[in-house]
């Protein structure tokens, strides 16, 4: 994936002592009050490209043994990349959400 950078919005997701197999250290372009487009095309592609984008797309399943369990799992990680990739101001509007779809249809309608 390429960079693109927009100056001080640009954060690495990754720190030290954090996930080191975030699909998003590679860099994102933090979400702001102006960006939505850009951010959304390259979380989406991202997304993508590790099997997820449907918990974005998609509502939770029937709460079945394994088939929940495994989506709980991965929702609760795409949460923790997406709010890596937003603001702190933007955060904070999501943070509450009960599901990455939840918080992606918020931050669409920013």
């Amino acid at each position: 994936m390429s960079e693109i950078s927009s100056g001080a919005n640009t954060s690495s997701f990754v720190s030290s002592g954090e996930m080191k197999s975030s699909p998003f250290s590679s860099i994102i372009t933090k979400m702001d009050e102006g960006n939505y487009e850009m951010w959304a095309m390259q979380v989406k592609r991202t997304l993508i490209a590790h099997e997820k984008e449907h918990l974005i797309l998609e509502l939770e399943p029937v709460q079945k043994v394994g088939k929940y369990t495994t989506w709980f799992k991965d929702n609760s990680l795409v949460m923790v990349w997406i709010v890596g990739t937003l603001s702190q101001e933007i955060a904070n509007e999501v943070l509450h959400k009960d599901s990455a779809k939840d918080m992606w249809d918020s931050l669409a309608a920013t």
